[in-house]
């Protein structure tokens, strides 16, 4: 019993040591904890507590700049408050919006809320969660519009004068590969060796001096000379049915920069021609002439003065006259028709060498 009653006593004083030990740390940790309450807040807990103009800049708002001082947005704010009072102004927002240069003005007259709000401003790391919560999404291009659409027009221009050269490669290609073709270039080389064998035949040479100790042209290389002066002269005989060679200043580029030229030429020509009802001139009627056959400038240039003399006469620009001279194609052929009409209608059927005009 008395060892019972002993173990007894030794526990309830150790209990009463070990609350005795408690009571202090409880004290330091309440008086810590009222500390900390009495304790100044941070500049970043008093920042983040308010919401300010949210989603806009108060400054932008009022239209004035974090040196303006308050004289000038108080002056601003009257403004503005006078014209989209509520009572003012029948529009349906007006009371929102009156309401946002409402907040942004108590936001910006008071000192405390603007040097608030002038470190949110500056410090826009700190706040990440308000700049979530209040933003706007806003486009912010890195690079210049102009810089933009001059290189897309530059891509679009090497685009088409790509393809353009391309299908003038491939027609060309055809065309020499048509028999008619293959057929007139060797008559024309064999009418060069003719001429060649002649010459040599009858004792005459081109060349000044001696002919000794010159090495003879080999017959592939001289062959292949006289194949390229024939496709020269063949070139010519074509020249209307050869298709025209892409240019750059046929691009997009190039008609974007000459656009202001190309409209008062227009205007100009309106005003000469419909409204003041002027007649054409030589220029004007070559003009028209070529515009109503299809023709492209070097195809017209190409042509005979006398046949451009004939077209103009019969003024192919007046609708009536074209479809006329048109039903004219459509009939058999005939001897009096002029070797142009017939290269014209060979450009309306389809082969190898047909409708390899314009490649516009």
């Amino acid at each position: 019993m008395e060892t019972a009653s002993r173990s007894l006593a030794l526990l309830a004083l150790g209990c009463a040591v070990a609350q005795s030990e408690e009571e202090p740390s409880s004290e330091s940790s309440g008086s810590a904890g009222a500390e900390g309450e009495d304790g100044k807040k941070s500049k970043r807990d008093i920042v983040s507590q308010y919401s300010y103009c949210q989603e806009d800049n108060c400054y932008e708002l009022l239209g004035v700049t974090e040196k303006s001082k308050l004289p000038a947005i108080k002056r601003k704010y009257r403004n503005l408050a006078a014209e989209w009072h509520p009572d003012k102004n029948p529009d349906p927002k007006a009371r929102e919006i009156f309401q946002k240069y409402a907040n942004a003005y108590e936001v910006l007259s008071n000192a405390e809320m603007r040097s608030n709000y002038d470190y949110l401003l500056a410090h826009p790391y700190e706040f990440p969660m308000f700049f979530m919560r209040y933003s706007k999404p806003k486009y912010m291009p890195k690079s210049d519009i102009r810089f933009v659409l001059v290189l897309t027009i530059v891509i679009i221009s090497a685009i088409q004068y790509l393809f353009k050269r391309s299908q003038y490669e491939t027609t060309l290609s055809a065309m020499k590969r048509d028999p008619r073709y293959q057929d007139r270039l060797k008559q024309l080389v064999a009418a060069q060796e003719t001429k060649a064998a002649a010459v040599k035949k009858s004792g005459f040479r081109g060349d000044v001096g001696s002919a000794k100790g010159k090495k003879e042209t080999p017959k592939a290389e001289e062959l292949e000379k006289r194949k390229k002066v024939a496709e020269e002269q063949l070139a010519e005989e074509l020249a209307g049915s050869m298709p025209a060679e892409p240019k750059f200043s046929d691009t997009v580029a190039v008609d974007v920069f000459k656009l202001p030229l190309t409209m008062g030429a227009a205007i100009q020509w309106f005003l000469k021609f419909k409204l003041m009802r002027m007649e054409y001139g030589d220029e004007e009627k070559a003009y028209l002439t070529r515009k109503a056959l299809g023709l492209t400038e070097g195809e017209w240039a190409a042509s005979d003065e006398d046949e451009k003399a004939e077209y103009i006469a019969k003024e192919l620009w007046v609708a009536d006259n074209l479809a006329e001279w048109e039903a004219e194609l459509t009939k058999a052929d005939s001897p009096s028709k002029s070797g142009k009409e017939k290269r014209l209608e060979r450009k309306k059927k389809k082969g190898p060498l047909g409708n390899v005009g314009m490649l516009e």
